[in-house]
């Protein structure tokens, strides 16, 4: 989700990482990353795919997700950090995207 008042721009790029945050050290680590060019319409449905055994206890895992505009770096819209309590099953995730101040 987004907020409607943004204007959408026709080139697009939606990053979206599965990230993973050390319960002891504190180190993040990427797990599975995805990008979706010019994504049509919001709400907008991905699957991530990962290899169950990377999934361990010691680690909280946590989605963010990036939508750029094209030729830009910077975030255009971002999520906050979305907690995955359990990465058993096929939960369902809602995300909303904010805009960048």
């Amino acid at each position: 989700m987004y907020p409607n008042i943004v204007y959408f721009p026709s080139r697009l790029r939606l990053e979206i990482n599965l990230m993973g945050r050390n319960q002891i050290t504190g180190e993040t680590s990427s797990l599975v990353s995805q990008t979706i060019l010019n994504p049509l319409r919001f709400p907008l449905n991905f699957i991530l795919r990962y290899d169950p055994n990377e999934i361990v206890r010691s680690v909280d895992y946590f989605l963010t997700v990036n939508l750029y505009r094209e030729g830009e770096s910077s975030p255009y819209l971002s999520s906050y950090e979305v907690s995955l309590p359990s990465l058993k099953g096929d939960d369902s995730v809602y995300i909303e995207l904010q805009t960048i101040t």
